[in-house]
This record gives structure tokens, C-alpha cells and sequence, in this order.
């Protein structure tokens, strides 16, 4: 049977516990502490006696805590779990986020300048009405976020190198209505992305791909700001297309050459019957690489 020393007052616990039979500490399945309740108390604690110089937060489990309203500049928090935290009305200026998730997480009225959040997982947290002057979001992942009336001037949401890869922003389904986007710069996904009632003003959207779901501020010309309409949901169904028309003829031309087996003259019928079979079901889907429905 599987045991686990508690860190807290060093018994041996069965996996699978949920409190520490000794001190009652809290246990998560494989019998350790679960320490991450204890953590925030110590960075309250911590911030209340000497502020928030010296916290290093790198790689802790801040999962579902609450740290709303509290002013964590300047600490570098990188790797951090974050998933569906409340930092409602948190100060995160220049904080080191790099690679932190914060899936789920509600950043509502946050504070966020000059914060780096390069490679940072987001999808579906809440900024709504932050204030993130001069952020990093660069290859970051925000499908799905909420930035409603949030102040991003001067932010980036660019493409970047990493391990010789390149790594897009994704900006799904993101909600950047009433932002003000002045002086941004944009390469990213913005697919089903809202931007009705932003500020644009010299916001660049060089390399960044928009489709029909996305909505733009009355009178904006994507394309002027070097964005490039580019359907994600109809790329994906001609490529199926252009593969099952292929795979059509292939089997027709297998088909036929079975059934002939070693007859050189079926074997030539298989040619002639599956090749322009596939290729007209090539042709019958060119439009749809050209032309927008």
C-alpha cells in the first residue's frame, strides 16, 4: 500500500487520504499537503509585514485561491497555476507571468502595466474594464477571454520564436468590445474576436487573421491595418474535401484493379476511371479556396 509523507508534520499517510491523521492538514489524492490554501495565507501574511519585496512566486499552486485586491507588482510569478483564481482589483503591474496559466481566472478592474505574459494560458479568464498598458501577450493563448472596456494602448499580441517554433497569439473568440486599443500591436487569431466600440487608433494588425464571425467598429478596414481574412472553419472543411475526393479515387482505382487482378488492360481502366474521377472532385472544390460565402 502506497504511502506519502505529510511535509507539514512529517507522518506517513495512505494515498487517498484527505486530511493528515496527525495534524489534519488537507491532503490532495496521492497524500501530500495540499498546500496551495496555505500558500495565499503566507503571501497575505507576507505582503502585510514587508509588502511584496522578496516574494517569488515562480511554479507555486494558486489554483482557486483568492488574491483579490492585493498588490502583487513587480513579483515574479512564472509558471504559476492560477486557474480560476479571483484577482479582481489585483495590482500585477510588472509582474513576470511568463508562461502562468490562468485559465478560468477573473481578472476583473486588475491592474496589469508593463506585465509580461509571453506564452501565458488564458483561455476564457475575465479582464473586464483591467487596465494593461504596455503589456506582453506574445504567443500567448487568450481563446475565448473577456476584455471588455479593458485599456490595452500600447500592448503587444505578436508572433513569436520559441525552440525554433513559431508561436501565433490566439485571440478566438475574444471579446475586445469597448477597448482601447490605441497604438497595439496585433499578430494573432482573431477569429470570431469582437472588437465593436474599441479605439484602433494606429492599432497595427500585421499578420493577424480575421473571418466572417469577427466584428470590427463601424467603418474600420481590417485589411488597411494588415490584417488577412482567413475562414479557419472552411479551410478545414475543403482540406477534408480535397483528402476524401483523393481517397475516393484511390479506392475506385483499387477496386477496379482487384477486380481484375493480373489484367494489364483493367489495370489501365483503374488509371483512366479513378484519376479523372478524382480530379474532377478536386476542380468541383477550387471555388471555395477563392471565394467567401
Amino acid at each position: 500500500m502506497a504511502h506519502s509523507i505529510c511535509p507539514k508534520c512529517g507522518l506517513k499517510n495512505i494515498n487517498g487520504r484527505t486530511i493528515c491523521k496527525v495534524c489534519r492538514s488537507p491532503l490532495n489524492s496521492t497524500g501530500v499537503v495540499n498546500t496551495s490554501h496555505l500558500l495565499s495565507s503566507k503571501i497575505k501574511q507576507h505582503l502585510q509585514l514587508s509588502g511584496n519585496k522578496g516574494l517569488v512566486l515562480d511554479g507555486q499552486n494558486l489554483q482557486g485561491e483568492d488574491l483579490s485586491g492585493l498588490d502583487l507588482s513587480s513579483i515574479s510569478m512564472r509558471r504559476v497555476d492560477l486557474r480560476n483564481a479571483n484577482l479582481q482589483n489585483a495590482n500585477l503591474s510588472g509582474c513576470n507571468l511568463e508562461d502562468a496559466d490562468l485559465r478560468g481566472g477573473d481578472l476583473s478592474f486588475a491592474t496589469l502595466n508593463n506585465a509580461t505574459m509571453r506564452h501565458a494560458r488564458c483561455d476564457g479568464a475575465v479582464f473586464k474594464k483591467s487596465t494593461a498598458l504596455a503589456v506582453d501577450f506574445s504567443g500567448a493563448s487568450l481563446k475565448d477571454v473577456n476584455f471588455e472596456g479593458s485599456n490595452l494602448s500600447d500592448s503587444k499580441f505578436e508572433t513569436v520564436m520559441r525552440n525554433d517554433i513559431y508561436h501565433s497569439t490566439s485571440l478566438i473568440n475574444a471579446n475586445l468590445g469597448g477597448c482601447n486599443l490605441h497604438n497595439t500591436k496585433i499578430s494573432a487569431f482573431i477569429q470570431g474576436a469582437n472588437l465593436v466600440g474599441s479605439d484602433l487608433q494606429h492599432c497595427f494588425f500585421k499578420e493577424s487573421s480575421y473571418d466572417s464571425h469577427t466584428k470590427w467598429p463601424q467603418g474600420f478596414s481590417p485589411q488597411l491595418s494588415g490584417a488577412a481574412y482567413h475562414d479557419l472553419a472552411k479551410s478545414d472543411l475543403i482540406n477534408g474535401r480535397l483528402w476524401s475526393a483523393i481517397g475516393i479515387g484511390i479506392l475506385i482505382s483499387a477496386v477496379v484493379a482487384l477486380i481484375g487482378g493480373m489484367n494489364a488492360g483493367l489495370w489501365v481502366a483503374a488509371f483512366l476511371v479513378g484519376i479523372p474521377f478524382t480530379f474532377l472532385l478536386i476542380v468541383s472544390n477550387l471555388p471555395g479556396l477563392f471565394f467567401r460565402s
